[in-house]
């Protein structure tokens, strides 16, 4: 009998302690989809920089070290091929508002935790809304194409997105690797239904995540992306280097241009222009940085 008392007192305490853990997960959820409201929101808490796209054919190490060393777009201004809009959160901002939230912190509002944060509360699609609204805020201002990440499910209603319209030019939506196209003749419908200005598509990180060559196939993009796993050391790894020329090589046949992520020495630079990558794009030539700290430096 004093064992059975013994079993039931402890198997009520489990449930006991099951209910609380439930009901402090449901808290911990409540929070976080109020923080994640917040930041898209709240003005000015969210903002893009941007990355410069460069054209490589124009590219030389003299232009190059000059931009390094001038910490300059002057001496590359004419490789540009475009900017990609990155989206950022204030971090001043966000710190006030997080002073006494323990449910997330800001060392995980990088972007991409961002994204899997909201998703577990079904804002993602509010926050690459948001992304993409800031990323055109500097639209008019910088010279080329701006590349804006979008998820496809907010592809499959671009129309719907107001603040896209039809008068906008020079607009490449890069289709996010996160999240996987569950229904292509919905997207391909969509996707004939633009302008011809917004049906232009790129595929962005390809060699990672749902980015791969059945999407390159299916979509029939005009550019893909790299991703910078592959392009990292590439001009000391001969296995990369013939992957990377069998993607140029495939891409060239499709009419599809390509363009290598994380260029950061000029070894790097020089294997990729060798394998006839058309665009590249790294901290090599530039990093992140606000529309009006990239306008100041194109003056």
């Amino acid at each position: 009998k004093r064992n059975n008392d013994s079993y039931l007192f402890l198997q009520n305490l489990i449930e006991e302690c099951e209910k609380t853990e439930k009901i402090q997960k449901q808290r911990q959820l409540i929070r976080l989809k109020e923080f994640i409201n917040f930041l898209i929101e709240i003005k000015d808490l969210l903002y893009s920089s941007y990355q410069g796209i460069f054209d490589v054919k124009f590219l030389n190490k003299k232009s190059i070290e000059t931009a390094k060393k001038q910490n300059s777009l002057l001496p590359i201004k004419e490789c540009i091929y475009g900017f990609e809009a990155l989206l950022r959160v204030n971090s001043n901002k966000a710190n006030e508002i997080l002073k006494d939230n323990q449910v997330i912190q800001t060392k995980y509002l990088s972007p991409d935790i961002l994204f899997f944060l909201a998703k577990q509360v079904d804002l993602d699609l509010d926050l690459d809304k948001s992304g993409l609204k800031n990323g055109l805020k500097h639209h008019k201002i910088l010279p080329g194409k701006i590349f804006l990440n979008i998820l496809p499910r907010n592809y499959y209603n671009l129309k719907k997105i107001k603040f896209i319209t039809p008068n906008k030019k020079n607009i490449i939506f890069e289709i996010s690797e996160t999240e996987i196209i569950k229904n292509y003749k919905q997207f391909l419908d969509t996707q004939s239904k633009l302008t011809p200005e917004l049906k232009i598509i790129a595929i962005d990180d390809f060699g990672i995540g749902y980015s791969g060559f059945d999407r390159v196939l299916k979509t029939s993009p005009k550019y893909i992306k790299i991703d910078r796993t592959l392009i990292n050391s590439i001009d000391k790894d001969k296995i990369k280097q013939k992957f990377v020329e069998g993607i140029v090589k495939a891409c060239k046949i499709k009419k599809v241009k390509t363009i290598a992520e994380g260029v950061e020495s000029y070894l790097e630079f020089l294997t990729v222009k060798k394998l006839k990558i058309d665009f590249v794009q790294g901290f090599l030539l530039h990093k992140p940085e606000t529309g009006s700290e990239i306008k100041l430096k194109l003056k």
